[in-house]
């Protein structure tokens, strides 16, 4: 267990390599900060702040990264589709020529 406090129960507390602890654990009393903690705690949560407007900021350049590729696969499909339906056409228009073809070589055959 390296790096883990040793916690040893006595009938006093809980007992560990970094002190005492009280039975009912650290009493909170209010206006009452410990040893200047407020000004670290000031930084702290300034720091917080600073890291959820970046947060914040970068979610929003992937959200315009992805709607802008998003637009781009869209502008593509639609070329596509528009390539894959006049080559249906093109397609369709060859095989009617081709049934014409078809019927005139049937008519042939049957006539003697």
């Amino acid at each position: 267990m390296s790096g883990v406090a040793y916690h040893q129960r006595t009938h006093r507390g809980a007992r560990s390599v970094l002190g005492t602890i009280p039975r009912g654990g650290p009493q909170f009393q209010p206006g009452r900060t410990p040893d200047g903690a407020s000004q670290p705690m000031q930084w702290v949560l300034a720091e917080l702040d600073r890291a959820r407007q970046e947060a914040r900021d970068t979610v929003a350049g992937l959200r315009k990264v992805v709607e802008q590729q998003a637009d781009e696969l869209r502008t593509v499909q639609h070329a596509h589709q528009a390539a894959h339906t006049a080559a249906e056409r093109q397609a369709a228009h060859v095989d009617a020529r081709g049934v014409v073809l078809i019927g005139v070589s049937v008519i042939m055959t049957g006539i003697p």
